[in-house]
């Protein structure tokens, strides 16, 4: 529908050059296909990241961000940093596999690295401790944890029976 509008709005301008109002009527149409396309790109970046296909998170929050430096896509771009900074290196033979599970979703820490806010949360880390910590406005929850090479490491949180208030 906003492409056939866009056409109209053309079409019109095509005809008057000058036509303030079909002028303004493109520039809202242009807008709405800018934000509906940072939108798509958002969620397809937040799936693509709760996926652990961060490169593909990457490209779509950069896309998202080059529209419209928003900052939904200015916090996804940190957010993959922030895993990437803690992921086990491509190949990594000392490598373990951390679990998070949190209800209700809470903000994920790894390392003193925010993932983000999440209900599960599956990283491929370094062999060694790290720290987690879950935190809601209500609640937080700081754990060690030691991931062994080859080895799943899981922690299973309900925040309202295992938290501390904040």
């Amino acid at each position: 529908d906003l492409d056939r509008a866009l056409d109209i709005f053309d079409t019109v301008l095509g005809h008057e050059a000058d036509n303030g109002p079909a002028r303004a009527g493109r520039q809202r149409v242009e807008a709405a296909r800018v934000r509906t396309t940072v939108e798509e790109n958002l969620r397809a970046a937040d799936a693509a990241f709760g996926d652990g296909r961060y490169a593909d998170a990457r490209r779509l929050f950069q896309a998202a961000f080059d529209l419209n430096a928003s900052p939904a896509a200015t916090e996804g771009l940190r957010r993959v940093d922030n895993a990437e900074a803690v992921l086990c290196p491509a190949g990594g033979a000392a490598c373990g596999t951390l679990v998070i599970r949190v209800t209700p979703a809470a903000e994920i820490f790894v390392d003193d690295r925010s993932m983000g806010v999440a209900g599960a949360l599956v990283l491929r880390v370094p062999a060694g401790r790290h720290r987690v910590r879950l935190e809601t406005a209500e609640w937080r929850f700081p754990r060690a944890l030691e991931v062994a090479a080859g080895a799943t490491a899981e922690i299973d949180v309900d925040l309202e029976r295992d938290g501390f208030p904040k």
